[in-house]
């Protein structure tokens, strides 16, 4: 089934994954971003020491004022990268499933690119989804073993950012997960619809 911006009359509103407005669903999202922090910091970590047993991967001291401002400063230049490139990578998948060009858009403490008045089908929306968290880090996991060692902090903060930023992603993909392989999706940025088709006899009491 391929993208479409002309919904089939049998199609309607099914559900709303609204995690702007969801205060539970921010909660528990909060939560596990706390544990994908923790648990990709080991992660890459433990990836460093394995193909560059002589670095040690990402090296944070804090003695001074100055190695303060120097750690916000490499906090603030890895975010910056990360949203530019991992929304980037929404983008090309959206504009793959489309043929159309996304839009982009930063609101508040979040950026996102989104296609609304499309509806993708569910598969395509959950490559669309998962597509920054796996090609970066993987991407990231070459990049740790050849990178120079004064680089190591700075690719470890952007890696760890872009799992721990991927939260509200994963949280659309398994939503998804659990819908019914038919369904169309449709992405507004902040929240996304997802699109059924009415039973047989739905449709004929109409």
């Amino acid at each position: 089934m391929p993208s479409t911006q002309q919904l089939s009359p049998q199609y309607r509103l099914a559900g709303v994954l609204d995690i702007k407005h969801d205060r539970k669903l921010l909660l528990w999202l909060n939560s596990a971003g706390l544990v994908i922090t923790i648990a990709s910091i080991f992660l890459f970590g433990w990836w460093t020491r394995m193909v560059r047993p002589d670095q040690a991967g990402m090296d944070i001291t804090v003695h001074s004022l100055l190695d303060i401002l120097i750690l916000f400063g490499w906090v603030v230049l890895a975010s910056v990268l990360v949203v530019i490139i991992h929304e980037a990578i929404h983008g090309v998948f959206f504009w793959l499933f489309t043929g159309s060009r996304p839009i982009f858009a930063f609101k508040g403490a979040y950026a996102y690119a989104a296609a609304p008045g499309w509806y993708l089908p569910r598969g395509a929306y959950m490559l669309t989804g998962l597509a920054p968290l796996v090609i970066l880090s993987l991407a990231g996991l070459v990049v740790l073993a050849v990178a120079p060692a004064s680089w190591l902090t700075l690719i470890t903060l952007a890696l760890v950012i872009n799992a721990s930023g991927s939260v509200g992603d994963l949280a659309a993909v398994i939503w998804l997960a659990r819908q019914p392989i038919n369904c169309l999706a449709q992405d507004f940025g902040d929240r996304i619809e997802i699109y059924l088709p009415l039973e047989k006899g739905s449709l004929e009491s109409e």
